[in-house]
């Protein structure tokens, strides 16, 4: 009997320690927001915080997605960053946007969309889209991936696109071009440092 009791508590005691050693991500509530006060609280009060907007929010004060914390910006819905407001997106943070995203402020770190994407301002990290991305003249992101439409009036890392077109404007700056997969074309209006195409044409 006394044996059994011993293996029972041992095996609850085992259960406790694996419990204790699941990842906070796994245990990450969900949060939907239709404002920048409830979006900003829901990151400050939960480190593994999964955060959907689910309403045109416009921020003026900026925002931390933090490591293991995820920013979702619904399908029809919009997040505008104002002009003074700085976004920072922490390495294994993600900024996620399904909507649409305008960016007059700072991105700090990278951007995923499905949804368009309008740069006024800065966007550090790369973006990856699969949607519409326009980088207007005064603007500045990174690298960009994308299946999408890309226009470029302002300055851009390198671009490889793998679908869609690139248009670069009289004063629009690219780095090194790659036309892959789907590509169909690049008009070159402005400057791009190195071109290379896989498929489709440059003009």
């Amino acid at each position: 009997m006394k044996s059994r009791i011993k293996k029972l508590l041992a095996a609850a005691l085992a259960l406790c320690l694996i419990a204790a050693m699941v990842p906070g991500a796994a245990l990450a509530d969900s949060h939907s927001v239709s404002d920048g006060q409830a979006l900003t609280e829901a990151l400050s009060t939960d480190p593994n915080a999964n955060v959907t907007i689910n309403s045109n929010i416009t921020i003026n004060n900026g925002f931390t997605v933090g490591s293991g914390q995820t920013v979702t910006v619904s399908n029809s819905h919009s997040l505008t960053i104002g002009n003074n407001a700085t976004v920072t997106v922490a390495s294994g943070g993600k900024l996620v946007i399904a909507g649409t995203l305008e960016v007059s402020g700072k991105i700090t770190g990278a951007v995923e969309s499905s949804g368009e994407v309008t740069v006024n301002g800065t966007i550090s990290g790369a973006v990856q889209a699969s949607a519409k991305l326009n980088v207007n003249e005064g603007a500045t992101v990174g690298n960009i991936t994308s299946s999408s439409e890309v226009t470029v009036n302002g300055t851009a890392g390198n671009v490889s696109l793998t679908g869609g077109t690139l248009t670069v404007g009289n004063n629009g700056k690219v780095g090194n071009v790659t036309l892959s997969n789907n590509a169909t074309t690049a008009t070159i209006n402005g400057t791009a440092e190195d071109i290379t195409v896989n498929v489709g044409t440059v003009t």
